[in-house]
């Protein structure tokens, strides 16, 4: 029990030393040298644990997305599927997804690191983007694809796009504060930061879909 115990913390440090790293440079910056030192273990347990760097970033990434696999943005829509023809359903819609976006990338519960790896992989071309879209972005954008068309049900493929990129833009903007020392609570956003962030959100996306707002309570 003992042994399983310590290979099971050696592999979260593995983990959690290449999720930082990664955060913080970016994934074709990252060696097993610096991962294996950072981690404070030999280069040779990356690959007795994971076979090689590939697979261990592969972890880093499932671990990093978890929440959003776990919540996913389709359930969310679902969850409102008896009223999302009204406007105050997809008032409420809108809100519970600002909600869950921020939550799934920002919540003060997970390691900062975990904000951050998506964007570094996504912004340079690298084999772990497959990893990322087909287990986050593909579902989020078809999901909001479809929540968008009941809303404008008017709107072309483009328009469509385009909303998505603006219902997202306010969020998604905040994982590249890493880069630029933005950063609050050392490495994470405060509660009342991102209840800010969220009510601004919602504000901005009613007055775009021209859906009613109520403020949160």
């Amino acid at each position: 029990m003992g042994t399983y115990s310590t290979s099971e913390k050696t592999r979260e440090a593995l983990i959690t030393a290449a999720g930082e790293l990664v955060a913080k440079h970016g994934f074709a910056k990252v060696s097993t040298r610096a991962i294996a030192e950072k981690a404070g273990e030999n280069i040779s347990s990356i690959h007795y644990h994971f076979g090689g760097k590939e697979q261990l970033m592969k972890e880093v990434v499932r671990t990093a997305t978890k929440r959003h696999t776990e919540n996913p943005t389709s359930e969310i829509i679902k969850s409102f599927e008896n009223v999302l023809y009204t406007p105050e359903g997809q008032s409420k819609a809108v809100r519970a997804l600002v909600n869950r976006f921020i939550d799934v990338i920002f919540s003060p519960e997970n390691p900062w690191w975990y904000s951050y790896v998506p964007y570094q992989i996504m912004k340079s071309e690298n084999s772990l983007q497959i990893l990322i879209k087909a287990g986050v972005i593909d579902d989020d954008f078809a999901s909001l694809m479809n929540f968008f068309k009941i809303i404008k049900p008017d709107f072309t493929q483009e328009q469509l796009k385009l909303y998505i990129k603006i219902f997202l833009a306010p969020i998604i903007i905040h994982t590249q504060n890493i880069e630029k020392g933005l950063l609050y609570n050392e490495h994470q956003y405060s509660r009342d930061y991102l209840s800010q962030l969220e009510e601004i959100a919602v504000k901005m996306n009613h007055c775009l879909l021209g859906l009613p707002y109520q403020e949160n309570t």
